[in-house]
């Protein structure tokens, strides 16, 4: 197998992080040509049933945050990701090899996998799975939508990008929006043993694994590039399960695992198989299909099903602060995303969970002869 896999457009990681694998909320940084975003168009018939398998992936993941909240009420969040995390590794793996694509790397990127793996799977799930217990699911689903931002944002200060003033503008106003949100949550006012509103810590814990989800994208792009989006994934995967799994084995033997209602493994299992597993391969087929552009604005439609679904089926009924919060949120995002003439925009796809292009820096001059070459910047 080559060590090059087209993505249509550069490299590719499911919107956003919000699928806690790594999700589907992943976002990218791609610098590909604009013209690899257009695929030759398919069928009629096929592309009804891509818009429809994305329309309920969009759902699906949309459904992740309170479906994985009514586990976490069971099963102490370590126990959570320990179960379902094995499931969505058996997954990618069955996916791999019903496509005939590589399983593991080659001994040379075993390093690079591990720790990538650790970085973008098992300290952000860390962070995720503790930072959705003390938050709600709807908080939860709004700052991974500022996942975009801090791709940007995290890009340049490595030196990998630059981006306009425009885009630093949004990406302030989105950060200004997130500073509302988590302050005004509804359990800020009081506090826990920690000295923290529950709400509040949470959040910030949300914050941080964005954070790590975001320097996880930027770092892993490269290798997206010569290997492919799910080959990666999936080995970042494996390598990061054995310490996830580790890491519940003490609940795993002191809890109570009996005592769980089936609703709460359903709620596991679904969150490993549906969410993680056959999510990523929905999208990524997606993107081969239509490309990334059209792909990414059905990652619109995931904070919006979390927040109804949380609202109707948790009670998470969001104060008038969180409200503004989210309208200063959701204006940055769309103004980053919004052309201001002809040229394509500095975010031409939709950026709540989708795919983020920079422009490349430009080449730098010639080194003139007998002067030490400077490294060029990079994200791996």
């Amino acid at each position: 197998m080559s060590d090059t896999h087209e993505t249509s457009g550069g490299p590719l990681v499911a919107p956003g992080g919000l699928t806690g694998s790594g999700a589907p909320a992943m976002a990218t940084v791609s610098t590909g040509p604009a013209a690899s975003d257009a695929p030759a168009a398919p069928a009629l018939s096929d592309r009804g049933a891509v818009n429809a398998s994305l329309l309920l992936t969009a759902i699906v993941w949309g459904l992740n945050f309170p479906v994985l909240k009514l586990a976490l009420q069971e099963m102490a969040p370590l126990v959570v990701n320990s179960i379902r995390f094995p499931l969505a590794a058996l997954v990618v793996a069955i996916l791999l090899r019903a496509q005939g694509r590589r399983l593991v790397p080659r001994h040379g990127d075993w390093p690079q996998v591990v720790a990538l793996g650790v970085l973008g799977h098992f300290a952000y799930q860390v962070s995720l799975v503790y930072g959705l217990s003390w938050t709600s699911a709807g908080n939860a689903a709004l700052i991974m939508a500022t996942t975009p931002v801090w791709v940007v944002c995290l890009s340049a200060l490595l030196g990998a990008e630059r981006f306009s003033p425009r885009v630093l503008g949004s990406a302030l106003i989105t950060l200004a929006g997130t500073i509302v949100l988590v302050a005004s949550g509804p359990d800020s006012g009081g506090s826990d043993a920690s000295g923290l509103g529950a709400t509040l810590r949470g959040d910030l814990l949300m914050v941080g694994g964005v954070i790590l989800w975001a320097l996880y994208t930027v770092l892993i792009g490269r290798s997206i590039q010569r290997h492919g989006a799910l080959e990666v994934t999936g080995w970042t995967l494996w390598a990061a399960a054995p310490f996830i799994f580790l890491a519940g084995v003490p609940g795993l033997l002191a809890g109570d695992l009996g005592s769980a209602s089936w609703g709460a493994w359903v709620a596991v299992a679904y969150s490993g198989i549906l969410t993680v597993g056959v999510g990523y391969f929905v999208w990524y087929r997606a993107v081969g299909m239509i490309g990334q552009s059209r792909t990414a604005l059905y990652a619109n439609f995931i904070p919006v099903v979390t927040i109804a679904v949380a609202w109707l089926w948790l009670g998470e009924t969001p104060t008038a602060a969180q409200w503004f919060g989210i309208a200063v949120i959701l204006s940055g995002l769309v103004a980053a995303r919004t052309p201001t003439g002809p040229r394509r925009s500095a975010f031409p796809w939709p950026v709540a969970f989708g795919s983020v292009r920079l422009r490349r820096r430009p080449p730098a001059p010639p080194t003139p002869t007998g002067a030490p070459a400077a490294s060029p910047a990079s994200a791996t």
